[in-house]
């Protein structure tokens, strides 16, 4: 059975976080961990069978050497050089180390960047409109250089966890003198305003954004009066429980002849593709295209489900979330509703974690190419049939939109 492994696994392993210094290196030290670096980047599939890229990396990473080198100028050219492979997989770990941070948490929408928290020179719905002297379209264009991503869907996400953070907005270069960034903002009236704000709390980005997540990684709510079934599939995991959840919510759905359901991935970082099956095989299908183009025969598990079906995505959707999408839209096996997603449908999975000798900065290289089946011509996403938008009075009403769409429409 193929596996399509999303970084978060392999982070979830690690046992503490390591901090980037500011302090100098001995040249020894960076050569070094310059030289393990180049190594392994050999283990990527693109970087082995294109040596002209192998060269390119090289001298790009030598370039970037500069006489004085701090651990933080070398995690920023790590980071770089993995982003001009073009896969969203292989990346700096930034769920590896703490940040310290402004206090606020922002959310790309269809209207914008925004605030979606309170403070007591911000409220929830203020838009952002400036970081320092850099409008919204230089701030995404500077974060493309460093963070490996292959659409702007998961760029915007990653800059929605990293904006906050004093390292990247000193990448930035938006870090005023007294120590604070400021932000030009627009309140829900429309009134502009400047706010110069600390770096006044620290954490850890898996924490932050992924808690939820791992600590519900999968749950189902039936709505009996709309006669709607939904499966919050936050985490592709492939266990006993798992396999025990899914039966559950089809048995309910099976018993009370609910007629509508919707598997719902708009959070879904990846995991165990074998997930994608283990939901399959409660509906009317025998056999399936799966990733990397295999046909797999299905084992039918007593129910089968022959009412509508739809999958919900989002930018977030991403790794085995991301295969999920495409395997159930190429087999029609339902339809896709929500945002386009995060990953491309020519991937690579399968990481493995390194960690440079001497700085311990860590990254992540995937090892194997993942081809999600597709109608025509690969793409650097997954476009949902139905494109629901979400906005900010979305959130400032608390409404979501996708499945108001679902039970109602």
């Amino acid at each position: 059975m193929k596996r399509y492994i999303f970084i978060i696994i392999v982070i979830l392993l690690l046992v503490s976080c390591k901090n980037i210094s500011e302090e100098a290196m001995s040249h020894q030290e960076v050569e070094e961990d310059i030289e393990y670096f180049l190594k392994t980047l050999d283990t990527h599939p693109l970087v082995s069978e294109k040596p002209e890229l192998a060269r390119e990396l090289n001298e790009f990473v030598y370039s970037e050497i500069k006489d004085s080198i701090t651990e933080k100028n070398l995690y920023f050219i790590v980071s770089k050089a993995l982003s001009q492979i073009n896969d969203a997989h292989t990346m700096i770990d930034i769920y590896s180390q703490d940040f310290r941070a402004v206090d606020f948490r922002v959310k790309w929408l269809e209207d914008g960047l925004f605030i979606i928290s309170d403070g007591q020179m911000f409220s929830k719905g203020d838009k952002i409109l400036k970081v320092g002297n850099k409008s919204i379209n230089e701030v995404l264009n500077d974060f493309s250089k460093v963070l490996s991503v292959e659409n702007e869907n998961r760029l915007k996400f990653l800059i929605e966890q990293l904006l906050p953070t004093k390292m990247y907005l000193e990448y930035l270069n938006v870090i005023n003198e007294d120590g604070t960034v400021t932000f030009k903002i627009m309140n829900i009236e429309g009134e502009e305003s400047n706010i110069k704000l600390r770096f006044n709390t620290r954490y850890n980005l898996l924490d932050k954004h992924y808690k939820d997540i791992f600590d519900n990684p999968y749950y189902y709510d039936i709505d009996s009066e709309n006669k709607v079934g939904v499966y919050y599939l936050n985490q592709c995991l492939y266990n006993d429980e798992f396999k025990k959840s899914v039966g559950e919510f089809f048995n309910e759905v099976n018993k009370l002849d609910i007629r509508k359901i919707a598997i719902d991935v708009r959070r879904n970082p990846g995991g165990d593709s074998r997930a994608i099956l283990e939901i399959v095989k409660y509906l009317e299908y025998d056999q399936v295209v799966n990733l990397n183009q295999s046909i797999k025969s299905i084992n039918k598990s007593g129910i089968s489900y022959d009412g509508d079906i739809y999958i919900l995505v989002s930018k977030e959707t991403f790794s085995s979330g991301n295969g999920l999408a495409g395997v159930f839209k190429y087999n029609n096996l339902g339809i896709l509703v929500g945002g386009a997603t995060g990953n491309s449908t020519k991937a690579y999975g399968n990481t493995i974690s390194f960690t440079l000798p001497n700085s311990k900065i860590m990254y992540n290289i995937a090892t194997k190419k993942i081809l999600i089946p597709v109608n025509g011509s690969h793409s650097n996403t997954i476009k949902p049939d139905i494109n629901i938008k979400v906005n900010i009075d979305d959130i400032l009403s608390k409404r979501d939109p996708v499945i108001k769409w679902l039970k109602y429409e």
